[in-house]
């Protein structure tokens, strides 16, 4: 240039104009949402919900890091500073990790540790994740870096935001964590990205991140002094599969009583069994709730009041128990969901920095034992639930909608024993003791009156002998 003046290249310019271009679009969504009353989620590390997750991850919801975070961010990361300065001995920082943790590395190592940390975890393989699931684990991940106890910048953490705003989606092959004690190597793979290495996926296809980088006009990052080690730590994969998970199973719960009144009906059965005097007298929490809200499906249906006075003593045992079972359902998924909310506002790195007592601190908080519990808890209720749910339909639901007998001894349509006692097998699934539309008939043929193949399509298998006349030991009474 004339003059001596500092020559710059178009390729800079360009990437400084598309830079620009995406701040004034984060700004100008930001306003927009400001004046339209849109929702924009700003982490701060101590208020995320399990909506909010869902939302960033299902419906793209664009995010920012809340002003609020940078003090405990900008504290904890001079400290880092000032260990690396002082050349103290700080596990992950200036030493090595696992059985290389008493290892002194010298700050002049500091950042290849961070790189060769990252490298050497991302080794997952298999399928890759779901792309929500991806979504909710970036922004776990950020939020938990927000929260002011892991020695990062906050450029990190920007960086980390800006792949969920510009809808990056990084390869993450789903096997290859190490159980419930974090979800180092997963984590690793999203790192990598922000130095730009690894896998994107772009319409379905694996594809470099280095060339997404580009596409998008991204700076990689040069990991520095901790940020590698507090990239990996964490329960984030553990976290986002089940803020995902509960808040499904909170709209199959919903679903399911809907479709519970929606039986009541189409059964000719009655909303006494849903009396609060009942659940008063049992007061578990979900049971009540459960009941409450059948109650109120159920209260003008006209169909349920035309047989009110009907001859049937009582409902089938998958009708009455919808408030007992369905209200431990919820019992269930309440606890899991307070369980994952207050780990998606917590600090899930080792070590700790507690800038404000000058202090680090090596602990465990990257264990996911409890969110391992409660996602294997979850899983036993929705069985239950799907056992229920199977016999509102085929040919129990056929059979029952014509009411059982009035007495046992006036037996005229005798397979409505079927209807009435395998129900739920008194507690065994319809794959087990009950029957369902696909399954075997769990009784005596004699008890059905047939000496032959069942007219309504099971399949009989031998049972112990007994009393013709009884019902099935450990049916619903």
């Amino acid at each position: 240039m004339p003059g001596g003046g500092i020559t710059v290249s178009g390729d800079f310019r360009k990437r400084n104009i598309v830079n620009a271009i995406y701040f004034l679009y984060i700004l100008f969504i930001h306003l927009l949402a400001q004046l339209s009353g849109e929702y924009m989620l700003k982490i701060d590390g101590n208020s995320l919900t399990l909506q909010d997750v869902v939302r960033v991850a299902r419906e793209y919801v664009p995010v920012a890091l809340s002003e609020k975070a940078l003090p405990g961010i900008n504290a904890s990361r001079n400290y880092v500073l000032e260990i690396l300065k002082n050349k103290q001995a700080v596990y992950g920082i200036t030493t090595g990790v696992g059985e290389l943790s008493n290892q002194y590395i010298p700050p002049e190592k500091a950042v290849q540790l961070q790189e060769n940390l990252i490298r050497s975890h991302a080794a997952n393989v298999g399928e890759p994740l779901k792309k929500e699931t991806v979504r909710a684990m970036i922004l776990l991940r950020a939020n938990a870096l927000a929260k002011g106890f892991s020695g990062v910048r906050t450029a990190l953490i920007e960086k980390l935001l800006e792949l969920l705003n510009r809808d990056i989606e990084p390869y993450i092959p789903s096997r290859g964590s190490v159980g419930a004690s974090g979800d180092l190597s997963p984590l690793a793979h999203l790192a990598l990205i922000l130095t730009g290495q690894g896998e994107c996926r772009e319409n379905g296809e694996r594809v470099p991140a280095a060339r997404v980088l580009k596409k998008y006009h991204i700076t990689p990052l040069q990991l520095q002094p901790k940020e590698g080690l507090a990239l990996i730590n964490g329960t984030q994969l553990m976290s986002a599969i089940g803020c995902l998970v509960v808040h499904d199973a909170e709209v199959l719960l919903e679903h399911a009583q809907v479709a519970g009144a929606m039986s009541l009906e189409a059964l000719k059965g009655t909303a006494r069994a849903f009396d609060a005097r009942i659940h008063a007298a049992r007061p578990h929490a979900g049971q009540v709730r459960i009941a409450a809200n059948m109650l109120n499906l159920v209260r003008d249906s006209a169909i349920i009041a035309s047989h009110a006075h009907c001859s049937k003593v009582q409902d089938a045992y998958t009708l009455r128990c919808i408030p007992q079972v369905y209200g431990a359902v919820d019992d269930t998924i309440r606890y899991a969901r307070s369980v994952l909310e207050t780990e998606i506002n917590s600090a899930t790195d080792n070590p700790l920095i507690f800038a404000d007592e000058k202090d680090v601190i090596s602990g465990g908080n990257f264990h996911g034992e409890p969110l391992a519990f409660i996602l294997d808890f979850l899983g036993s209720p929705f069985r239950r639930s799907a056992n229920i749910l199977g016999t509102h339909s085929g040919p129990y639901g056929q059979s029952a909608c014509f009411g059982p007998p009035p007495f046992p001894g006036r037996r005229k349509r005798p397979e409505l024993w079927l209807y009435d006692c395998t129900v739920h097998g008194g507690g065994a699934g319809l794959g087990e003791q009950g029957a369902g539309p696909s399954g075997e008939c769990g009784f005596h043929p004699d008890i059905c009156g047939a000496g032959g193949p069942c007219q309504y399509g099971f399949h009989f298998r031998r049972a112990r002998p007994h009393d013709p006349g009884k019902r099935h030991p450990g049916a619903g009474h």
